[in-house]
């Protein structure tokens, strides 16, 4: 595909929640995620927002929300913000320590409420 729009439009997926009942282990706010083969760049942050609506990207949500939905499979994505990126720049850029360290602190609290998210989605086939 050669039109960015129409690959936007071909593998853009939404993820079906609505089997997921109950009250979860932890607090997550439910959103859009932009998904991209490389790094947001800080001149893209507002226009991804305006167009898309998104305020969090990643590089690997929407392939695997794009496979699960082919295959007809539930999906449960929980992501963690390891750092901010705004027009201005990010705070990680060139700082690999402000990464490393929030992303130390994200894994531990994920870890720590698993096996709670993995009883959920087990009570909710």
């Amino acid at each position: 595909m050669d039109d960015s729009f129409e690959a936007i439009a071909h593998f853009s997926t939404d993820i079906d929640l609505s089997w997921l009942k109950g009250e979860y282990p932890q607090k997550v706010k439910k959103m859009s995620i932009a998904t991209a083969d490389r790094d947001i760049q800080p001149n893209e942050v507002e226009d991804l927002y305006k167009k898309f609506g998104v305020v969090v990207g990643d590089w690997e949500s929407g392939a695997i929300a794009w496979v699960a939905k082919r295959n007809k499979s539930k999906l449960l994505i929980l992501r963690g913000v390891s750092d901010l990126v705004g027009k201005d720049g990010g705070e990680a850029y060139g700082q690999v320590g402000v990464f490393e360290s929030n992303a130390r602190k994200i894994m531990i609290e994920l870890i720590s409420c698993l096996s709670d998210w993995i009883h959920i989605c087990n009570k909710n086939k």
